[in-house]
């Protein structure tokens, strides 16, 4: 799921705050402890 714009995202109780795709730099970040290990997938097109 891509998301062009600033998003929230809820993971377990958690609000996970998402830059968006339209960001030069893409940010994920929680302003407190994720109860449970979190992986994030990247998927970047090559050239």
């Amino acid at each position: 799921h891509e998301s062009a714009i600033e998003q929230d995202i809820l993971v377990k109780g958690t609000i996970l705050k998402y830059s968006g795709s339209i960001a030069t730099l893409e940010r994920l970040q929680s302003f407190r402890p994720l109860p449970e290990p979190l992986t994030v997938q990247l998927l970047t097109p090559w050239l």
